[in-house]
Protein backbone atom coordinates (compact mmCIF):
# COMPACT_ATOMS: atom_id res chain seq x y z
CA UNK A 1 0.00 0.00 0.00
CA UNK A 2 2.75 2.59 0.47
CA UNK A 3 3.65 2.84 -3.31
CA UNK A 4 0.39 3.25 -3.92
CA UNK A 5 -0.16 6.40 -1.04
CA UNK A 6 2.99 7.65 -2.63
CA UNK A 7 1.58 7.34 -6.06
CA UNK A 8 -1.43 8.91 -4.79
CA UNK A 9 0.08 11.85 -2.91
CA UNK A 10 1.74 13.28 -6.04
CA UNK A 11 -1.65 13.14 -8.29
CA UNK A 12 -3.16 14.59 -5.33
CA UNK A 13 -0.82 17.62 -4.93
CA UNK A 14 -1.11 18.02 -9.02
CA UNK A 15 -5.10 18.13 -8.18
CA UNK A 16 -4.53 20.60 -5.36
CA UNK A 17 -6.23 17.45 -3.02
CA UNK A 18 -5.30 16.61 0.33
CA UNK A 19 -5.46 13.66 2.46
CA UNK A 20 -4.98 11.88 5.73
CA UNK A 21 -4.74 8.30 6.80
CA UNK A 22 -5.16 6.63 10.38
CA UNK A 23 -1.72 5.14 11.19
CA UNK A 24 -3.87 2.36 13.12
CA UNK A 25 -5.76 0.66 10.61
CA UNK A 26 -9.38 -0.15 12.38
CA UNK A 27 -10.60 -3.04 10.46
CA UNK A 28 -10.20 -6.54 11.86
CA UNK A 29 -10.26 -8.12 8.18
CA UNK A 30 -7.02 -6.42 6.83
CA UNK A 31 -8.96 -4.30 4.52
CA UNK A 32 -8.15 -0.74 4.18
CA UNK A 33 -11.41 1.95 3.97
CA UNK A 34 -10.68 5.04 1.87
CA UNK A 35 -13.07 7.85 2.15
CA UNK A 36 -13.38 10.28 -0.52
CA UNK A 37 -16.16 13.32 -1.41
CA UNK A 38 -17.80 12.25 -4.49
CA UNK A 39 -19.23 8.98 -6.49
CA UNK A 40 -16.95 8.12 -9.54
CA UNK A 41 -19.06 8.84 -12.87
CA UNK A 42 -17.21 5.37 -14.21
CA UNK A 43 -14.24 3.11 -13.40
CA UNK A 44 -13.15 3.57 -17.14
CA UNK A 45 -9.86 5.50 -16.75
CA UNK A 46 -9.82 6.33 -20.01
CA UNK A 47 -13.37 8.19 -19.95
CA UNK A 48 -13.06 10.58 -17.33
CA UNK A 49 -9.90 13.13 -16.28
CA UNK A 50 -11.44 13.53 -12.51
CA UNK A 51 -10.00 12.38 -9.27
CA UNK A 52 -13.02 9.99 -8.39
CA UNK A 53 -12.37 7.85 -11.37
CA UNK A 54 -8.77 8.09 -11.42
CA UNK A 55 -8.25 8.00 -7.33
CA UNK A 56 -9.81 4.08 -7.56
CA UNK A 57 -9.22 2.90 -11.07
CA UNK A 58 -5.11 3.48 -9.96
CA UNK A 59 -5.21 0.34 -8.12
CA UNK A 60 -7.31 -1.31 -10.81
CA UNK A 61 -4.92 -0.95 -13.40
CA UNK A 62 -1.15 -0.38 -14.75
CA UNK A 63 0.37 1.95 -16.70
CA UNK A 64 3.52 1.55 -18.88
CA UNK A 65 5.49 2.93 -17.02
CA UNK A 66 5.58 4.75 -13.45
CA UNK A 67 7.24 7.57 -11.30
CA UNK A 68 10.16 6.22 -8.92
CA UNK A 69 11.00 7.89 -5.30
CA UNK A 70 12.62 11.37 -6.85
CA UNK A 71 9.97 11.29 -9.61
CA UNK A 72 11.39 9.73 -12.53
CA UNK A 73 9.88 7.62 -15.34
CA UNK A 74 10.82 4.08 -14.84
CA UNK A 75 9.48 0.47 -16.45
CA UNK A 76 5.86 -0.41 -15.05
CA UNK A 77 4.50 -2.74 -17.55
CA UNK A 78 6.83 -2.39 -19.59
CA UNK A 79 10.22 -3.99 -18.97
CA UNK A 80 12.24 -1.23 -20.08
CA UNK A 81 12.23 1.39 -22.97
CA UNK A 82 14.61 2.67 -25.24
CA UNK A 83 15.16 6.02 -27.12
CA UNK A 84 15.85 4.83 -30.83
CA UNK A 85 15.80 8.55 -31.39
CA UNK A 86 14.40 12.34 -30.20
CA UNK A 87 10.94 11.08 -31.45
CA UNK A 88 10.92 7.03 -31.18
CA UNK A 89 10.73 5.04 -28.06
CA UNK A 90 10.99 1.11 -27.91
CA UNK A 91 8.88 -0.50 -25.23
CA UNK A 92 9.91 -4.23 -24.28
CA UNK A 93 6.83 -5.79 -22.64
CA UNK A 94 6.96 -8.01 -19.41
CA UNK A 95 6.37 -11.63 -19.73
CA UNK A 96 3.31 -13.40 -17.89
CA UNK A 97 1.94 -10.40 -16.63
CA UNK A 98 -2.04 -11.41 -15.94
CA UNK A 99 -5.13 -9.48 -16.00
CA UNK A 100 -7.70 -10.09 -13.45
CA UNK A 101 -9.59 -12.89 -15.50
CA UNK A 102 -6.30 -14.29 -16.02
CA UNK A 103 -5.20 -12.92 -19.59
CA UNK A 104 -1.96 -12.87 -20.28
CA UNK A 105 -0.61 -9.00 -20.82
CA UNK A 106 0.41 -9.47 -24.96
CA UNK A 107 1.51 -6.16 -26.93
CA UNK A 108 -1.61 -6.29 -28.83
CA UNK A 109 -3.79 -5.11 -25.50
CA UNK A 110 -0.84 -2.17 -25.53
CA UNK A 111 -1.19 -1.16 -28.40
CA UNK A 112 -5.39 -1.28 -28.37
CA UNK A 113 -5.30 0.93 -24.97
CA UNK A 114 -3.00 3.80 -26.09
CA UNK A 115 -5.39 3.56 -29.65
CA UNK A 116 -7.87 3.77 -27.45
CA UNK A 117 -6.92 6.45 -25.44
CA UNK A 118 -6.32 9.15 -28.39
CA UNK A 119 -10.05 8.43 -29.16
CA UNK A 120 -11.46 9.15 -25.59
CA UNK A 121 -11.92 12.59 -25.02
CA UNK A 122 -10.59 12.17 -20.79
CA UNK A 123 -7.24 10.95 -22.43
CA UNK A 124 -6.05 12.49 -25.72
CA UNK A 125 -5.13 14.94 -24.43
CA UNK A 126 -1.88 13.56 -22.83
CA UNK A 127 -0.80 11.27 -25.79
CA UNK A 128 -1.17 13.99 -28.22
CA UNK A 129 2.22 13.54 -29.17
CA UNK A 130 2.27 10.32 -30.56
CA UNK A 131 2.11 10.25 -34.62
CA UNK A 132 2.02 6.34 -34.79
CA UNK A 133 1.96 3.17 -32.24
CA UNK A 134 3.39 -0.14 -33.95
CA UNK A 135 4.56 -3.88 -32.63
CA UNK A 136 8.01 -4.25 -33.83
CA UNK A 137 8.23 -7.85 -32.09
CA UNK A 138 6.30 -10.18 -29.80
CA UNK A 139 6.65 -8.52 -26.88
CA UNK A 140 8.10 -4.67 -28.69
CA UNK A 141 6.23 -1.71 -28.91
CA UNK A 142 7.32 1.32 -30.84
CA UNK A 143 5.68 4.82 -30.29
CA UNK A 144 6.54 7.60 -32.95
CA UNK A 145 6.16 11.21 -31.94
CA UNK A 146 5.51 13.58 -34.29
CA UNK A 147 8.46 15.26 -32.63
CA UNK A 148 10.27 15.35 -29.03
CA UNK A 149 8.40 15.97 -25.86
CA UNK A 150 10.02 16.30 -22.51
CA UNK A 151 6.93 15.82 -20.70
CA UNK A 152 5.72 12.36 -22.64
CA UNK A 153 6.92 9.54 -20.40
CA UNK A 154 5.56 11.81 -17.73
CA UNK A 155 2.03 11.52 -19.16
CA UNK A 156 2.12 7.78 -19.82
CA UNK A 157 2.86 7.34 -15.94
CA UNK A 158 -0.82 8.72 -14.96
CA UNK A 159 -3.58 6.32 -14.12
CA UNK A 160 -5.77 7.67 -17.10
CA UNK A 161 -3.06 5.91 -19.11
CA UNK A 162 -4.06 2.67 -17.90
CA UNK A 163 -3.29 -0.39 -19.84
CA UNK A 164 -6.57 -2.27 -20.91
CA UNK A 165 -7.29 -6.17 -21.91
CA UNK A 166 -8.25 -6.03 -25.40
CA UNK A 167 -10.03 -9.23 -25.77
CA UNK A 168 -12.79 -8.12 -22.70
CA UNK A 169 -13.35 -4.71 -23.97
CA UNK A 170 -14.08 -5.44 -27.63
CA UNK A 171 -15.82 -8.07 -26.32
CA UNK A 172 -18.73 -5.28 -25.24
CA UNK A 173 -18.16 -5.92 -21.40
CA UNK A 174 -19.23 -2.44 -19.65
CA UNK A 175 -15.55 -1.55 -18.76
CA UNK A 176 -17.29 1.49 -16.49
CA UNK A 177 -18.92 -0.83 -14.03
CA UNK A 178 -16.56 -4.00 -14.25
CA UNK A 179 -13.18 -2.98 -15.57
CA UNK A 180 -10.78 -5.55 -15.54
CA UNK A 181 -7.05 -4.79 -15.35
CA UNK A 182 -3.35 -6.02 -13.99
CA UNK A 183 -3.37 -3.84 -10.92
CA UNK A 184 -3.34 -5.22 -7.29
CA UNK A 185 -7.06 -5.02 -6.64
CA UNK A 186 -10.04 -6.21 -8.35
CA UNK A 187 -13.07 -4.51 -8.05
CA UNK A 188 -15.91 -7.33 -6.46
CA UNK A 189 -18.74 -5.06 -6.15
CA UNK A 190 -19.67 -1.81 -6.85
CA UNK A 191 -23.81 -1.33 -6.32
CA UNK A 192 -25.01 1.86 -6.60
CA UNK A 193 -21.57 3.77 -6.03
CA UNK A 194 -21.83 4.98 -2.90
CA UNK A 195 -19.29 1.78 -1.78
CA UNK A 196 -16.89 -0.05 -3.99
CA UNK A 197 -15.45 -3.68 -3.03
CA UNK A 198 -12.36 -4.79 -3.91
CA UNK A 199 -10.34 -8.18 -3.10
CA UNK A 200 -6.65 -8.34 -3.48
CA UNK A 201 -5.39 -9.76 -6.63
CA UNK A 202 -3.17 -12.60 -5.75
CA UNK A 203 -1.68 -12.88 -9.22
CA UNK A 204 -0.49 -9.64 -9.15
CA UNK A 205 3.20 -9.32 -10.92
CA UNK A 206 4.73 -7.16 -8.01
CA UNK A 207 3.81 -9.27 -5.69
CA UNK A 208 0.43 -10.08 -3.63
CA UNK A 209 -1.12 -7.09 -2.01
CA UNK A 210 -0.43 -7.54 1.63
CA UNK A 211 -3.53 -6.65 3.03
CA UNK A 212 -7.13 -8.65 2.13
CA UNK A 213 -8.88 -5.61 -0.02
CA UNK A 214 -9.70 -1.99 -0.28
CA UNK A 215 -13.37 -0.53 0.43
CA UNK A 216 -13.76 2.93 -1.19
CA UNK A 217 -16.63 4.92 0.82
CA UNK A 218 -18.86 7.91 -0.90
CA UNK A 219 -19.02 10.39 2.23
CA UNK A 220 -19.80 14.27 0.65
CA UNK A 221 -19.66 15.95 3.82
CA UNK A 222 -15.96 16.94 4.62
CA UNK A 223 -16.94 16.87 8.22
CA UNK A 224 -18.67 13.85 8.27
CA UNK A 225 -15.56 12.30 6.19
CA UNK A 226 -13.39 13.81 9.35
CA UNK A 227 -15.43 12.75 11.70
CA UNK A 228 -15.37 8.93 9.84
CA UNK A 229 -11.79 9.40 10.37
CA UNK A 230 -11.52 10.07 14.30
CA UNK A 231 -14.14 7.21 14.98
CA UNK A 232 -12.25 4.52 12.87
CA UNK A 233 -15.31 3.63 10.55
CA UNK A 234 -12.65 4.85 8.12
CA UNK A 235 -8.62 4.61 7.82
CA UNK A 236 -8.32 7.43 4.50
CA UNK A 237 -9.70 10.53 3.80
CA UNK A 238 -9.36 12.76 0.93
CA UNK A 239 -9.90 16.51 0.34
CA UNK A 240 -9.73 17.78 3.92
CA UNK A 241 -11.81 21.33 4.33
CA UNK A 242 -8.57 24.30 5.16
CA UNK A 243 -10.60 24.96 8.29
CA UNK A 244 -10.29 21.47 9.73
CA UNK A 245 -6.30 21.49 9.02
CA UNK A 246 -5.70 21.89 12.87
CA UNK A 247 -8.09 18.97 13.69
CA UNK A 248 -5.96 16.73 11.64
CA UNK A 249 -3.11 18.14 13.52
CA UNK A 250 -4.05 17.37 16.61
Amino acid sequence: MKKFIQKYFTLLLLMNFIFVFNSSFSNNNNIITVAQGSKPKSLDPHTFNEFPTLGITEHIFNTLVTLDDNGTPIPELAENFTYLSPTEILFTIRNNVKFHNGDTLTTDDVIFSLERMMEKPGSRVILKDIKSVSKTADNKVLITLHEPSAPFLANLTLPIAAIMNKNYVTAGNNVALHPIGTGPYMVTNWGDGDKIVMSSFKDYFKGAPKNNGLIFKIITENTSRLAALETGEVDIIYAISPIDFQIVEK
